[in-house]
């Protein structure tokens, strides 16, 4: 572990330096190709995985972006309902939808969920329960998590992991919710066995609480409180994307001003 921390602190200076930071992300990722791992990059000078190779990197971008504007929609619209305001009239509704028309022009969702690459259907079946088309969602995740080698990839790149897990949460809480709670265990248990950084052992521990098996309740709950060792990593993957949301809602609102 010592070398280990000594060798990523060597390439975090190599970073700072011309020609060295590349040479040594190429040697970084001869190795981790040897050990079979995801492929590194430099991302604002921190060293995080890299996007898998796949024919529509453009399509997973546009996805993603439009995954956030839904979130950011989703949450803008419960708040002013917990206000017990209108939502469907709001001005902030008004301008998101603006956003989101714009984010999504080219983006053909139902193209991506049965043609795209595994990362770009997972996106496209977040997009589904999202927009309230659960029984869709459900359906695509459920015929996606039935590949195990999606788990496999899951166990090695950050990307799959992500959107693994937040498949395997939204699959597993519906098997919680029709009383099918051997299956849903399972399920937890495949991503679970690599260490999810505490959103799938959470789960599983207030599953075998519900079970009444305390003591396997007790250890999944130490584990769920460990650091997600990949946030700092996804933080810094969908800076980009993030700021493009964030702009084209400023360039929204700033329309609608001078309209």
């Amino acid at each position: 572990m010592r070398v280990k921390a000594i060798a990523l602190r060597l390439l975090g200076v190599a970073a700072t330096i011309p020609v060295l930071d590349g040479i040594s992300l190429f040697i970084l990722n001869l190795y981790r190709r040897l050990r079979g791992k995801a492929q590194v990059a430099y991302v604002e000078r921190q060293l995080v995985e890299a996007l898998p190779a796949m024919p529509d990197t453009a399509l997973y971008g546009a996805l993603v972006e439009l995954n956030a504007i839904d979130g950011v929609r989703a949450m803008s619209a419960d708040f002013i309902e917990r206000l017990g305001a209108d939502a469907t009239n709001a001005p902030v509704m008004k301008l998101i939808a603006h956003a989101r028309q714009e984010l999504g022009s080219n983006v053909d969702l139902r193209r991506a969920a049965g043609e795209g690459s595994l990362l770009v259907r997972l996106e496209a079946a977040w997009n589904s329960f999202q927009t309230g088309e659960r029984a869709t969602a459900l359906e695509s995740l459920r015929a996606l998590l039935s590949d195990e080698a999606l788990f496999r990839h899951a166990r090695r790149n950050a990307y799959f992991r992500d959107a693994v897990v937040r498949s395997v949460e939204i699959v597993g809480a519906d098997l919680e919710r029709s009383g099918d709670l051997e299956t849903a265990l399972g399920l937890y248990h495949r991503i679970a066995i690599g260490g999810t950084g505490g959103a799938i052992e959470r789960r599983l521990a207030l599953l075998f609480l519900r079970m009444g098996r305390i003591a396997e309740a007790a250890m999944w709950a130490e584990q769920a409180i460990r650091p997600d060792r990949y946030l700092g990593s996804q933080s810094v993957i969908y800076k980009a994307h993030l700021e493009h949301v964030a702009r084209t809602l400023t360039a929204a609102s700033t329309g609608s001003e001078h309209g």
